[in-house]
């Protein structure tokens, strides 16, 4: 109690001021009352530093004179689940006022809010292996028996390259290759798949092109798609090729830094105030 009055009842007028990354928040005074109750609309802070701590400073309001201070405390944001409301009771420092028989307190709901997740595919992974291909078309026109396409896989991403090996003489191939990660640069990304037959003379034959929008795919989980392969004005009616493959979008690893995060606070209660109104009333 800050309010020493000789009228029973006229304790400290009691407020919360909280302060985080240059923003403030303060709750309404609540008078004669060494345990108030505010209960506050929640405010939201923009957090902007990956050390962000919040600054909680109770007062007793003062009409005349400068607002004297019942008590701070400072909140480390980095140790909030993100997502998770939470409720805590803090102590407040109390400085040389601190009393041996009352410990003052103040309690608080907090919730640390991710920033919304954006669809811009930029600045994740691209995982991928090519598996197989089905129902080739032959480009090898030889009298020597089972001399068919000799098929081998270009992949192409945002700049970047990945290719198969070549298999001899086979319309159904089963590279089942090594993974091979892409940086995915753009946010519309998709990813080229091209099947030839490979020439030593001449330039290598299409057997078909495909594209997978990256956009549709979820993040984190590894997936296997057949797709057709187009195959232009070779395309025949008795046969559809296809490309296996398997993919996973890989998201960047998570940063500990707390910028761009959002701060939910509501300011509930204080316990054990000190009086501060050193009144004749």
């Amino acid at each position: 109690n800050m309010d020493l009055s000789l009228m029973p009842g006229d304790v400290s007028d009691p407020f919360t001021v909280a302060k985080l990354c240059g923003q403030e928040f303060m709750t309404a005074t609540i008078n004669n009352d060494l345990n108030p109750v505010w209960n506050s609309d929640a405010f939201e802070f923009n957090v902007t530093s990956g050390d962000a701590k919040l600054h909680l400073e109770v007062f007793n309001s003062n009409f005349v004179c400068n607002h004297d201070s019942l008590g701070t405390v400072e909140v480390d944001l980095r140790y909030l689940a993100v997502g998770a409301a939470q409720t805590l009771v803090k102590v407040l420092d109390e400085g040389n006022s601190k009393s041996a028989d009352r410990e003052a307190s103040i309690e608080v709901k907090l919730e640390l809010i991710a920033p919304a997740a954006k669809s811009n595919l930029a600045g994740n992974k691209l995982k991928l292996r090519i598996i197989r291909a089905s129902n080739l078309r032959n480009m090898d026109l030889s009298l020597m028996p089972g001399d068919v396409s000799d098929p081998f896989t270009v992949a192409k991403l945002c700049g970047q390259e990945f290719m198969t090996a070549t298999i001899n003489n086979d319309l159904n191939p089963v590279w089942n290759s090594d993974a091979f990660e892409f940086n995915v640069t753009s946010g519309d990304a998709k990813l080229h798949l091209e099947v030839f037959n490979s020439n030593f003379v001449c330039n290598h034959d299409s057997l078909g092109t495909v594209e997978v929008d990256l956009r549709y795919l979820a993040v984190g989980a590894a997936q296997t798609l057949v797709k057709v392969l187009d195959e232009g004005n070779s395309k025949s009616a008795d046969r559809e090729a296809s490309i296996e493959v398997k993919l996973e979008l890989i998201a960047p690893a998570a940063k500990s830094n707390l910028a761009g995060n959002k701060l939910k606070l509501r300011i509930i209660r204080a316990s054990n105030l000190r009086n501060m109104d050193l009144s004749l009333m």
